[in-house]
């Protein structure tokens, strides 16, 4: 879906805006303090829940098969009743972790990561890929996000062992004596990304029993925790994205490079 045009009303002491024919990428610019992040934040909760009536309203042009169908058309104004209940039935269903389509991601500038909690692995374990995630859970802010983004990353590796043992087992009472290592690497995407965001720094290991993410600098492992602000920011945000793997969706990118030096940025 791409937002094709706005309207916004009585919002944070705007009175009224309106912007119409929208490109892929647009872009709001203006001086601290005249309400681009007020915007933002009301358009958001306005996707939570679309209403006809209000001091919003939005067109919504589809960009898949999913959409056109369930839209029953080629553009949504939630002006009207039934294309606004239309928009909110598409927006308000279970996520794929890994397969995100047709909603709507929030990236935004506040840096700070909140306490982690340890991740406590059971006997039932499921791959992170094919688990189910609230259709809410992108609206919200980044560092609410860091938590799950970093138990999937224990999760993938942890999973891929269980199966590979699993594999073994059952090869073995076949009356096997060996098998193929030929598996690929589930944090291989990751690691590409750190390293060329963050050269001469990779991504090396992911320490699923002290639960720590590593990476390696002049052949010494470091904590991901060791990274300047700077560039946990960065990481954070393409390690979000990467695991979630949008299509057909609208990002709002706000301020994400505020404090980014200008080649991370």
């Amino acid at each position: 879906m791409r937002l094709a045009a706005i309207t916004v009303a009585n919002i944070g002491g705007l009175d009224r805006i309106e912007i119409s024919e929208l490109s892929d990428v647009v872009v709001f610019a203006g001086p601290n303090g005249v309400g681009k992040t007020r915007i933002i934040h009301a358009l958001i909760q306005f996707f939570r829940d679309p209403r006809a009536g209000g001091n919003i309203h939005i067109n919504v042009e589809p960009t898949s098969d999913l959409e056109r169908s369930a839209w029953k058309g080629n553009r949504l104004d939630t002006a009207n009743g039934e294309d606004a209940a239309r928009l909110r039935e598409v927006l308000q269903r279970p996520q794929r972790r890994n397969r995100y389509r047709s909603t709507v991601l929030n990236f935004e500038s506040d840096r700070s990561i909140r306490q982690v909690k340890p991740f406590t692995f059971s006997w039932d374990f499921v791959d992170p890929y094919e688990e189910d995630v609230g259709w809410d859970q992108s609206y919200s802010f980044l560092h609410d996000r860091f938590q799950d983004v970093q138990h999937s990353l224990f999760k993938l590796v942890e999973s891929q062992r269980r199966k590979i043992a699993e594999k073994a087992v059952q090869l073995r009472a076949e009356g096997k004596t060996s098998m193929s290592l030929d598996f690929p690497d589930p944090l291989e995407k990751f690691k590409d990304a750190f390293s060329k965001l963050l050269a001469p720094k990779r991504l090396v290991d992911v320490n699923v029993k002290t639960q720590q993410i590593m990476y390696e600098l002049d052949e010494e492992k470091r904590p991901i925790e060791t990274l300047s602000s700077g560039e946990r920011e960065v990481v954070n945000i393409v390690f979000d994205f990467l695991l979630r793997n949008p299509s057909d969706c609208i990002v709002f990118f706000d301020e994400p490079e505020l404090h980014l030096h200008p080649e991370l940025s």
